[in-house]
């Protein structure tokens, strides 16, 4: 991790089982700090993929 930030490449195929497992199906960013210590960078680009990987919510 640098300066806070970690990125993660994922195949489209399995981009939902890390996303369920770090907690971020759903909206993370209306969670309480306290049970949310995870959010997106590129919010946008992780839904655009989920569309693409047929995984929309």
């Amino acid at each position: 991790m640098k300066s806070g930030t970690k990125w993660l490449e994922v195949r489209y195929a399995m981009l939902f089982y890390p996303l369920k497992r770090l907690s971020l199906l759903d909206k993370p960013e209306t969670k309480a700090a306290r049970t949310q210590h995870i959010i997106f960078v590129n919010a946008g680009e992780t839904d655009q993929a989920l569309r693409r990987a047929d995984w929309a919510l």
